[in-house]
């Protein structure tokens, strides 16, 4: 199943189009099989990323409580948690380094979003008062 639900996820990310639910969908599922108490904490992690550049973008704020930061934080987690061994160090490296890009993205992302709001609070405040005829 977990081969079949990465699959569907690559495909998802080849289509030109929106596809920002249904990878958010298939990335639901692969986490509910990549539970934190199962063997596959190393892919839960990726996938936590993975979901972290799906909500960056788009308000999944209804389906979801966890921000893209979120997501990125407990990926970094993850990776933290995870041991060190000549197998998988190269590996584990360049996925940690993946999270810490993506945790700078989206909290640049994050920040432009709340920045932008005051913008338009500031400029609704400014502009309130004048009658424009």
């Amino acid at each position: 199943m977990l081969c079949l639900l990465e699959e569907e996820l690559r495909c998802y990310k080849e289509v030109a189009g929106d596809t920002a639910q249904e990878r958010y969908n298939t990335l639901c599922d692969l986490l509910d099989i990549c539970h934190e108490d199962s063997a596959h904490a190393h892919l839960r992690a990726v996938y936590l990323c993975e979901m972290a550049q799906v909500v960056c973008y788009q308000d999944f704020s209804e389906q979801t409580d966890c921000t893209a930061v979120d997501f990125t934080h407990e990926a970094l987690r993850l990776f933290e948690e995870e041991p060190e061994t000549p197998e998988n160090a190269d590996r584990l490296k360049d996925d940690k380094a993946h999270a810490l890009l993506w945790l700078y993205i989206c909290t640049l992302e994050k920040n432009l979003q709340e920045v932008s709001s005051i913008i338009i609070i500031a400029g609704n405040q400014l502009f309130s008062g004048f009658k424009f005829v």
